[in-house]
Order: C-alpha cells, then structure tokens, then sequence
C-alpha cells in the first residue's frame, strides 16, 4: 500500500482493524460518521451490540480479541486489560479467559458490563499494547496476590521471568504495595526465581529436598556441549557427578521421552555423571523417597557429608 493510498483510508477504518472491528458510539462521530449509522446496522443485523455504546462491525461468532477490546472500550478513560486477561496477552496464562478483567482508576464509575470483572485501583496506570494493557511485571504480580497456592505464586513469577521480566522489577512491584496478601512469600520466591528457578517443580525439588535435608546446593540452568549438544540441566551437583532433570507434566505429558534418555545417555558416557529424573507425582508425594535416591547418588559421586531428617518420619539416613 503506497502512501498515498494510506491517505485516502478512512479513519474509521484504521480504527476498526486497530480495534478488531470494534467501536464506539463516540468514535464514530469523531470520525465524521453519522450518528444514525449504528442503528440501522444494528436493525439490518450487519453490526452486533456487545456493551452499551460499544458496537462489533460484523455479525457472527465474536472473537476473544474484539472483546477484550469491547471491555476495554466500554470502560472508558484510563481502562486497561489486566489478571489473567493481560496475563494471557502477555504470555503469563496459557489459555483464553473466559471472564475478562479490566482495571480502572478507582475514582471512576462504570456500570456493571456482561462477562467483565472490575477492578478499582489508587496505582497510577500505565497501559501498553493493543488492546490496552497493564505490564507483565504488574500482572504477575496481580495474579501471585490472587492466587489460592504456593505452586500457582511461583508459576506466575518463573513465568514472568521466562517473559524477561527482571527480578529486580518484581521486587519493586512487591514493595510499591501497601496491601499484598503473600507479600513474605512473594519476598522468598522472587530470591528463588532471582536463583534459577523456572518452575514451581524446581522450587519443589530445592525445598523440600535439597534444603529441607541438608544437601549440598547445586547449579541451576546449566547449559554445556556434550558430545556435539547443547543441553541444559535443571540442576547439576558437578562436584559429585549428579544431576536432576525435572519434567512437570505439560512439557512431557508422555513421560520421559526418547530424546531424554539420548541425552542422559551422553552424559553418562561424556561425564560419568548420573541423571536423576523427578516428575510432579515424585516431588509432590513422595519428596523424602526422592532425598533418598539422590543421596545415594551423592555419595556415589564422593559426598561424605550428612544429610538431615525433616521429620520423625523421614526415610533419610542422617548419618554416613
């Protein structure tokens, strides 16, 4: 499109495939269109209502995009997407919500819309993107505070991370809130995503086995060339020729798979380390059982330390 064709667009137009073909009774005047003109597309059935005021440009089934527009249009001035709405624009949540949640000034007043949850706020607003939206360090923040456990905290900050999100910004949205509802937990998960940590798997594994019994701490996120790959590890115990590899259940929901153990095999031969391999059902359940493998492991690698019992109960040999 030359430049001269841009010109001879109309700016409603422009607007519409901003806005997924959603618009506002305000900015079809604003464009110079007559204000009759969504009535009788409404009556002729080529437009669809979706909120008062706020009018979808085709018929047929309505797509997530133009509602999230729609909410953020109906809710006027200062509006922005945010929870698990921005959270999923900004690759925090894996799937479409179904209820959109919209943030706005906590001075303004807006009726109750259809399929939107409101959320009031004294913090000054700072949208990005199209549709609007808060930032992904606001946003994991926002929905670690909503959440109901541990797991689903930390799933949002290591996502955060995995998405550039420094820790130092995490840590700055945690401290410019007067009111946090995980506030000591979220202190202690921002140190441990700042560590390596990538998933609440991971934090599993250095809680409730490495530091809950004592062991020596490892590398996280090791990245080597091993017999022509580059692999990484989600902890390496180098000085006693260990690894753990942690697979949570959405990247291998088949188990391990046949490049896993290609790759456990090369470093075996290259490194004669061993490759212990922990799923969410061993973590979850059964973290003193996974001590105990690993301790055996350790120790064949030349550990002559001890490690500690968390409980009358653990199975861990506390003594060499």
């Amino acid at each position: 499109m030359t430049m001269a064709s841009v010109a001879r667009v109309h700016p409603l137009t422009l607007l519409l495939e901003r806005q997924s073909g959603v618009i506002t009774r305000r900015q079809i005047a604003q464009c110079g269109r007559s204000p009759r003109v969504p009535r009788s597309r409404l009556e002729s059935g080529r437009w669809q209502l979706i909120h008062p005021g706020v009018y979808l440009t085709y018929s047929g089934p309505i797509t997530w995009s133009s509602r999230a527009w729609a909410a953020v249009l109906a809710c006027g001035r200062g509006a922005a997407l945010s929870h698990r709405s921005a959270g999923y624009l900004g690759g925090l949540v894996a799937s479409q919500p179904r209820q959109l949640d919209v943030t706005i000034p906590h001075d303004r007043q807006v009726r109750p819309l259809a399929g939107v949850r409101l959320h009031r706020t004294r913090r000054r607003l700072a949208p990005t993107g199209d549709p609007p939206r808060l930032g992904r360090a606001v946003t994991a923040i926002d929905l670690a505070d909503a959440a109901t456990n541990e797991d689903d905290v930390i799933g949002f900050l290591c996502a955060a991370a995995r998405r550039g999100v420094p820790t130092s910004r995490l840590r700055q949205e945690v401290a410019g809130r007067a009111r946090l509802r995980h506030r000591g937990l979220l202190h202690e998960l921002v140190a441990e995503v700042a560590a390596g940590s990538e998933s609440p798997l991971e934090h599993r594994f250095h809680r409730d086995v490495v530091r809950a019994h004592d062991l020596p701490a490892s590398a996280r996120q090791v990245w080597a060339e091993i017999r022509g790959l580059r692999l990484r590890a989600d902890a390496v115990f180098g000085e006693y020729a260990t690894r753990a590899e942690l697979d949570g259940a959405l990247a291998h929901p088949g188990g391990t798979t046949d490049a896993d153990v290609w790759r456990d095999n090369e470093v075996r031969v290259d490194r004669s380390h061993v490759t212990l391999r922990y799923r969410w059902s061993h973590l979850a359940v059964r973290p003193c059982d996974c001590t105990v493998q690993l301790v055996g492991a350790l120790r064949s690698g030349g550990w002559q330390g001890t490690a500690r019992r968390c409980g009358p109960l653990c199975p861990v040999p506390n003594s060499r």
